[in-house]
């Protein structure tokens, strides 16, 4: 899927064609372009964070301070499902 964007496929062709949401194609895309195909396999081991990451990421998230993909990218956060289930703990 994420070698058919480059070549010309749209955002909203993917969509219709995936059957997935706008934002799980453009992870998958900043995943592909940072990490390279090897991210985007399935992952079996459980990622652990330390603590002072998810108080770090989630003060971020607070009024004004970051979008939660980009917080996720700048942390290395598996993906914003993982930030936004800290939120509701936090």
């Amino acid at each position: 899927m994420v070698l058919k964007y480059p070549e010309g496929q749209s955002i909203g062709q993917l969509i219709k064609e995936y059957q997935v949401s706008d934002n799980t194609i453009k992870e998958w895309l900043r995943k592909y372009q940072t990490d390279g195909i090897d991210s985007l396999r399935g992952n079996r081991t459980r990622t652990h964070y330390s603590l002072e990451l998810k108080q770090t990421a989630i003060e971020k998230c607070l009024p004004g301070q970051g979008i939660l993909r980009m917080i996720c990218h700048k942390y290395n956060i598996l993906n914003t499902y993982v930030l936004r289930r800290w939120l509701k703990k936090y």
